[in-house]
Formats: C-alpha cells, structure tokens, sequence
C-alpha cells in the first residue's frame, strides 16, 4: 500500500540506523570483543569504510573520559 511505501526507509538509512545503535552499545568503540564490528559481525575496516560512506563519525559515540593529552613545549 501507499502508507507502507511512505513508512519504508532506504537501506543506507537502515543501515546507518543500525550501525548507530552498536557504536552507541559499544560506547564508540569499534574493534575488540565488546566493539561495534564484533556486535555486527563485520571485519573492523569494513565498519569504518562503511561509517564513512554513510558520514558517521565514530568521536561523537566515544564517552572519553581520560585525561587530555598534553602537548610538547
């Protein structure tokens, strides 16, 4: 129908979505047991190659909470 047509997203869309959601879980993090790839079950570059394609930026997820790094004199 005309309303389920209007309700569907694009698959870019979904997937961003998605991806959202595991670096969300995984606090930004995106290899190792608890990241976002594992959750997915994708290879580490495949993710980042997909967060760029669709403009996710991995820093905005991070909850850092080290302290800043100091700069040489």
């Amino acid at each position: 129908t005309a309303a389920a047509v209007s309700e569907t997203v694009t698959l870019d869309a979904a997937i961003k979505a998605h991806v959202t959601q595991a670096l969300r879980a995984a606090h930004g993090r995106i290899e190792g047991p608890f990241g976002a790839a594992q959750r997915l079950g994708v290879n580490p570059h495949t993710l980042r190659a997909r967060m760029r394609k669709l403009g996710i930026n991995w820093n905005s997820f991070r909850s850092d909470t080290r302290a800043p790094r100091r700069t040489r004199s």
